[in-house]
């Protein structure tokens, strides 16, 4: 029996939703529009992975993608921490994204889904970072100098600890942070879980 972690959403938004000068989604669908379609292209390709053998799925939730440093330095507006709208995209997505577990468990009773709230959420939720200082982590900024594109810029030594920094380029999550929302997701109540969408 094969198992499958599956984390989807957040690259067509920051690397299309919210790129209009390259894309044109944000102007053919609504962010609820958008949300709907992800989520049936998604059901197919969970879906087709039932048809390959998978038959544990655990869907991870998306984070406060308007937290992320590189879109916070393009869409940020008067010194914002979050891009709101961002953020907005991504809660809806979560909530049409858990109803397909619960319609999984029922259309597919040799299988089992569960969907896990992202810890990165909570992690971010804090306007002053409290949750993530009392947690270790005491630098929001990124670890490594990025260029125009929010990656690593080459050759330059990045920071010289990771484990205090929440991001490592200004879109990745450090290896701390993901520790972090594993640990959270591992030891979650099952309300959490919404195992039942």
């Amino acid at each position: 029996m094969s198992s499958s972690i599956s984390v989807t959403g957040s690259n067509d938004y920051l690397n299309n939703y919210f790129l209009p000068e390259h894309h044109p989604s944000s102007r053919t669908y609504s962010p609820e529009q958008y949300d709907v379609a992800l989520v049936q292209e998604y059901a197919r390709n969970l879906k087709d992975l039932h048809a390959l053998g998978t038959r544990r799925f655990a869907l991870i939730g998306l984070g406060l993608i308007g937290c992320v440093p590189h879109e916070i330095s393009i869409h940020g507006k008067n010194g914002s921490i979050c891009v709101d709208e961002e953020n907005r995209a991504a809660l809806i997505f979560n909530d049409k994204h858990k109803p397909v577990v619960g319609r999984f468990n029922k259309e597919l009773p040799d299988a089992k889904f569960i969907f896990i709230s992202s810890a990165v959420v909570s992690l971010r939720d804090s306007q002053d970072f409290n949750t993530s200082k009392l947690l270790g982590i005491s630098e929001v900024a990124v670890c490594c100098k990025v260029g125009p594109n929010g990656q690593c810029i080459p050759n330059e030594k990045p920071c010289k600890n990771k484990n205090l920094h929440v991001f490592f380029d200004a879109f990745h999550p450090t290896e701390m942070t993901n520790q972090l929302s594993a640990r959270s997701a591992y030891n979650a109540p099952i309300p959490t879980l919404a195992p039942n969408g």
